[in-house]
């Protein structure tokens, strides 16, 4: 009979958690999994004895990783989209498979996951692309652990590197509206201008509706978000809101309010009765009509230019607060503090100068009094 090592629990983040593991047949097995109570750690373990016991897990963790890399493609994969199922497919072609394809599940080593990361850094690849393979990697294992191929997660210990940043960019708003009157395309235009004079997400944008527009009292009602194919609340609570919009902002909505085409959406998709989405407009319009004006800027940079404009319209930062429906003070205090080098070079300018002319008052002399 198998002797147990008994329950043991670990503290997260989130709270205890309540571990098992046995010894059978002088083999030390770790149940996966992390419990809250104690009880269903005892009830994973009996489950995991029996299948100890039956032999299927001996059977589970002698088949190699390519044939284990084609049961998780088929069914973890199956809720990815096209594009990210051909990505995944790539990195476990070209760098899992080839590096330790062969393998046993119970056989793979540290070692070998760290001949993946060899590899990355002979073919030259970016730290982005290797954040991707190496976090993917990571995940490959761990459900490999969760569906019980192998005991441990090989990949456990392994260092990725640092999420590259996107670079900042120094972007004047004022040259941005300048091409805006040159957009040939009406739907284009709309959804820049939303951005830049309203304020709004991308995913704000896609989820408007033409009875959210209210063109004569100038007012704009933000009450979902569509992202990634489904339609569903804002960010926030202080996100869902009606705020005011600019008159050159009412002016080019009403113009394509007229021309749109839907009965319902503001920015109707291919699909019937779906609105566009914003992924597939930010990279195949937004992103080349940006490079075609000489800007490498992402849609969410025109949020922070809105506030910049506020800014120099002169409006409170109470304002601005309730424009970008921001829930902190100090979160609106950050976007009102992003000023392009630029213009802060600029602004320093002007007070100076200001300075330089504003009166200040002479000094009596004072006379010399005999006390």
């Amino acid at each position: 009979m198998p002797k147990s090592t008994g329950i043991y629990k670990r503290k997260l983040n989130s709270g205890w958690r309540y571990y098992a593991s046995v010894y059978y047949k002088t083999k030390k097995y770790n149940v996966p999994g992390g419990h809250r109570k104690e009880s269903e750690a005892k009830v994973a373990r009996a489950e995991f004895l029996k299948k100890l016991a039956s032999n299927e897990l001996t059977q589970k963790k002698k088949i190699t990783v390519e044939e284990y890399s084609k049961i998780f493609l088929e069914n973890y994969g199956s809720h990815w989209r096209t594009s990210t199922f051909i990505a995944k497919k790539s990195y476990v072609n070209q760098y899992i498979n080839l590096a330790i394809g062969s393998k046993q599940m119970n056989q793979v080593t540290p070692l070998d996951i760290q001949g993946i990361k060899k590899k990355l850094d002979e073919k030259g690849c970016g730290k982005g692309f290797s954040y991707n393979v190496l976090t993917f990697t990571k995940l490959f294992f761990e459900t490999a652990v969760h569906w019980e191929f192998t005991s441990r997660n090989p990949a456990y210990s392994l260092r990725v590197p640092k999420k590259p940043q996107p670079r900042k960019t120094d972007v004047d708003p004022y040259k941005i509206i300048e091409i805006i009157d040159d957009i040939k395309s009406a739907r284009d235009k709309t959804i820049i201008a939303l951005g830049i004079y309203g304020g709004l997400r991308l995913s704000e944008v896609f989820a408007l509706q033409r009875k959210h527009v209210d063109i004569k009292n100038s007012t704009l009602n933000i009450e979902n978000q569509y992202t990634k194919g489904m339609l569903g609340p804002p960010k926030s609570e202080s996100s869902q809101a009606t705020i005011d919009i600019l008159p050159l902002l009412s002016k080019i909505l009403g113009e394509w309010v007229l021309q749109c085409g839907s009965p319902t959406w503001l920015f109707p998709g291919r699909k019937p009765g779906y609105p566009l989405r914003g992924d597939t407009w930010q990279s195949k319009c937004y992103k080349p009509l940006m490079l075609s004006y000489g800007f490498e800027i992402t849609f969410r940079t025109l949020r922070t230019l809105h506030a910049i404009l506020l800014r120099d319209m002169g409006m409170p930062v109470d304002f601005i607060q309730k424009q970008l429906r921001h829930a902190s003070y100090s979160t609106t205090a950050d976007f009102y503090s992003k000023v392009p080098e630029k213009q802060l070079k600029k602004e320093i300018d002007r007070i100076s100068n200001l300075l330089v002319s504003f009166p200040t008052k002479k000094t009596p002399k004072m006379g010399n009094k005999n006390i």
